[in-house]
């Protein structure tokens, strides 16, 4: 995963919004504009939370699992989670979560 780092927004070098914000390829995005995307082990997205809500990776990760062996299982599964853009996740990752995972059908044919 790309760094990613938080910072409460007007603070020194950051915008002055009072909210949350990551640091993403450079530049500080507040966390309403943010989300998590959960991918799985084969590069296919299958989940998203508003990084408002879940503004921690820690906290996206119990957006998706309940309990903490779950995310370990999903962690040594493969899964991963991508803090981005909004923006970003339109353009890129949604239209791929409309369609039908290509590598689930080739694993249930072995």
């Amino acid at each position: 995963m790309d760094d990613v780092q938080l910072a409460l927004l007007g603070a020194p070098a950051v915008p002055a919004t009072g909210s949350l914000a990551a640091l993403i390829d450079g530049e500080y995005v507040s966390l309403p504009k943010c989300d998590w995307v959960l991918w799985g082990p084969c590069g296919c997205p299958f989940g998203v939370t508003v990084a408002s809500y879940a503004p921690a990776e820690d906290d996206a990760w119990k957006a998706f699992y309940d309990y903490k062996r779950e995310i370990a299982k999903a962690q040594r599964r493969g899964n991963r989670l991508e803090l981005m853009t909004h923006e970003r996740y339109s353009r890129e990752v949604y239209p791929r979560m409309t369609v039908r995972c290509p590598h689930a059908e080739k694993a249930g044919a072995k």
